[in-house]
């Protein structure tokens, strides 16, 4: 029978709000999508995975292993590793390192474009700026990269963006070449332990890699596996509706009916 599911020690919000990022990618010109991708981000275009479950990412957090770096679920170990991060979210990996260092002097202009403070660059005035923006320049690459990584990529704990992040991003045609893959996946790793060993009411890092990683990887055979589609494109919001109504028949979340289509995953 099914296992029942525990409760969590406490109610935890996801910073991995993707529905945000789609609703804005769903209002960009053409031109703008075209400069989405000429920086490395293309994927996130056709992104429509909808808000993240809640009750199952918090399950999966419970079930990493930061040690050895692997999902336990199911008597499975989902390997947790850089290439699955690009290959899941559909970014390329290597390149780069992105280097949050800097004089601020150098980015002036954009500190003041989007009113920074001691605290960052508020989520919000990225939207509003985004939502006004009607051509496809410098600014446009700097202010939806900066962000997909407040929204989906690498979310920190609030509802603001570090104003450092400016330095990896002044250098436009640069964008693309950086290691986005090492340092998300990083956050993500990092957001998980911050979770756990400060009891935060958060949990900060992209879940979205996660949630799709799972969902991705189990034997499930009403979805049809393009392998032109990266994950976080074939799964989109209606699939994953499916698959959590597949799941819920199946016993729920922590089942022990469902299976992974390999023993020990590795994805490449």
């Amino acid at each position: 029978c099914a296992k029942k599911l525990e409760r969590p020690s406490r109610i935890c919000t996801l910073r991995c709000v993707p529905e945000r990022l789609s609703a804005m990618v769903a209002n960009l010109m053409s031109a703008q999508r075209d400069e989405v991708s000429s920086i490395g981000f293309g994927k996130l275009n056709e992104m429509k995975c909808g808000r993240l479950n809640r009750k199952l990412c918090e399950w999966l957090v419970e079930r990493v292993d930061m040690a050895r770096s692997i999902l336990n679920v199911h008597g499975t170990e989902l390997e947790l590793r850089l290439h699955s991060f690009g290959y899941i979210m559909g970014i390329s990996y290597g390149g780069l390192n992105v280097e949050l260092d800097g004089n601020m002097e150098e980015v002036s202009g954009y500190l003041k474009l989007y009113k920074s403070n001691s605290n960052g660059i508020h989520i919000k005035k990225l939207a509003d700026i985004l939502r006004h923006q009607n051509v496809a320049d410098d600014q446009f690459k700097v202010t939806f990269t900066l962000f997909a990584l407040c929204s989906v990529l690498c979310p920190a704990g609030g509802v603001h963006i570090s104003s450092s992040f400016l330095f990896a991003l002044k250098d436009v045609e640069r964008i693309r070449s950086r290691n986005w893959v090492s340092f998300c996946f990083g956050r993500f790793m990092q957001g998980i332990t911050k979770y756990r060993e400060e009891k935060l009411s958060y949990i900060g890092g992209c879940l979205l890699y996660l949630q799709i990683l799972y969902i991705n990887s189990l034997l499930y055979v009403k979805i049809k596996r393009d392998p032109t589609l990266c994950p976080v494109v074939l799964w989109d919001a209606k699939e994953i509706r499916r698959f959590m109504k597949w799941l819920n028949k199946q016993g729920g979340i922590g089942t022990d009916k469902v299976w992974f289509m390999v023993k020990t995953l590795i994805v490449k």
